[in-house]
């Protein structure tokens, strides 16, 4: 769909460099705030803190937030956010990172309208039980023909599978969902990140037929957006941003025989000890957002 936009002439292929730190939280924050000041990094040490902070935190993306916004963000004059880890503050959210705690921002009737419909809710539930059985098979293959770089079973194995599931199908199609809802709402704009392709490309390489796939799968629900557009009640323009890139390359201990923490440490004299953080799966972030904000649904309206 992508390339017919691009040969009919309805879209341009334009590049742009992003800010340093080239990662989904620096970016995100500058496109819907504005602001990415002090994100030097998708996780780091805070000296103030003195403790590892992380953008899978729900709870430190909203400190951000409010940190950074001004209330004058790309979405707040009646936006619409979904799948976000920032709100660009718009009044209208969804599984996004920033709010998920903030009652009085909740609004997840589309979340539950999708999944009490039983067409939805079976269509996920096979597609998302085949995709962890595609996974399995492509780690399997890809350790029998030695693709190289490939992470081992301990960053790719156990409940891996299920999160890039969740990545590729839960996530993805509720986006879609709320999308159209949006559209036929009349929501002036909306924001939605569909992370399946950066999950499994970290995983399985940029270029893998693993990933590409999955970029084929988006390309296909965005014809959808594109044909609810010709009964929209008012003009829509579709954007399709990468708000960051990745390079294909091996492992600092495929390449070194060590890891970048032992490698610091022998650097370090003794009476120093080297300490390191290390986290493949960052978008459990969103699996984090999901499950919180359908425990925080029930908890209000047990309230109510």
């Amino acid at each position: 769909e992508l390339a017919r936009w691009l040969v009919g002439g309805t879209h341009q292929l334009v590049e742009w460099e992003t800010d340093l730190s080239s990662q989904t939280s620096a970016s995100q924050a500058g496109i819907l705030l504005g602001n990415n000041t002090n994100i030097p990094a998708f996780r780091w040490f805070d000296r103030e803190k003195k403790e590892i902070v992380a953008s899978s935190s729900p709870k430190f993306v909203a400190e951000l937030e409010k940190k950074l916004s001004n209330g004058d963000g790309l979405l707040a004059e009646g936006g619409a956010s979904r799948g976000n880890l920032f709100s660009g503050d718009a009044p209208n959210v969804m599984t996004t990172a920033s709010t998920v705690t903030d009652i009085s921002r909740f609004h997840t009737s589309e979340f539950y309208a999708y999944f009490l419909h039983p067409y939805n809710f079976i269509r996920t539930v096979v597609l998302t039980i085949w995709d962890i059985i595609v996974e399995v098979w492509q780690f399997r293959k890809a350790r029998q023909n030695n693709v190289y770089p490939i992470l081992d079973k301990s960053h790719r194995g156990g409940k891996y599978p299920i999160l890039r599931a969740f990545m590729t199908v839960v996530m993805l199609d509720l986006n879609i969902y709320t999308l159209i809802g949006d559209i036929f709402a009349d929501v002036p704009s909306a924001y939605a990140t569909f992370v399946g392709y950066d999950e499994v490309a970290h995983h399985s390489g940029v270029e893998s037929k693993d990933a590409l796939e999955i970029l084929q799968k988006i390309d296909r629900q965005f014809s959808r957006l594109e044909n609810i557009l010709e009964q929209a009640p008012r003009p829509y323009f579709l954007v399709v941003l990468s708000d960051h890139g990745q390079t294909n390359g091996a492992t600092f201990k495929q390449r070194y025989d060590m890891t970048l923490e032992q490698f610091i440490q022998q650097l370090a004299t003794d009476k120093y000890n080297v300490l390191g953080a290390i986290d493949v799966h960052e978008d459990w972030k969103h699996l984090n957002v999901f499950l919180s904000e359908a425990i925080s649904y029930n908890q209000s309206a047990v309230t109510r």
